[in-house]
């Protein structure tokens, strides 16, 4: 979060505004999942996660880029965002592509958690965070 707020102020090409996209995408996907890894590490299915990744990618890729930017559906506010995007896919913002990496990672890793814990018949914490019953 610190390296984004320092990137975007010093070496982005639009230093106004504030990477508030990023560091959303970071609080609400990516630790919440970072905590919970190691209890679900054992149950997944690494080589369906990479499938179900890889499938994410070109579906939001495929809509995002042939569709929704060209015909203007939607747009990205340009202070919110750490101004680096991807020319080639038609100014794409570089935070929607770690979006979609976040979620799939996010969903797969809270489900799995989730799946454990119903079936495990124990806390909350104990299937969420591990140590003593």
């Amino acid at each position: 979060v610190a390296g984004a707020i320092a990137f975007k102020k010093y070496l982005s090409g639009s230093p106004a505004g504030f990477p508030g996209y990023f560091i959303f995408l970071v609080l609400t996907a990516l630790v919440p999942s970072s905590a919970l890894l190691p209890s679900a590490r054992p149950v997944i299915n690494w080589r369906a996660f990479s499938l179900a990744a890889f499938f994410v990618l070109l579906v939001s890729l495929m809509w995002e880029v042939t569709l929704a930017i060209p015909y203007g559906w939607w747009n990205f506010r340009a202070e919110q965002m750490l101004g680096v995007r991807i020319t080639a896919w038609g100014e794409l913002p570089i935070e929607e592509v770690c979006l979609w990496m976040a979620v799939t990672y996010a969903t797969v890793i809270v489900y799995e958690t989730v799946k454990c814990w119903q079936s495990s018949g124990r806390s909350m914490r104990h299937a969420f965070f591990g140590g003593p019953l």
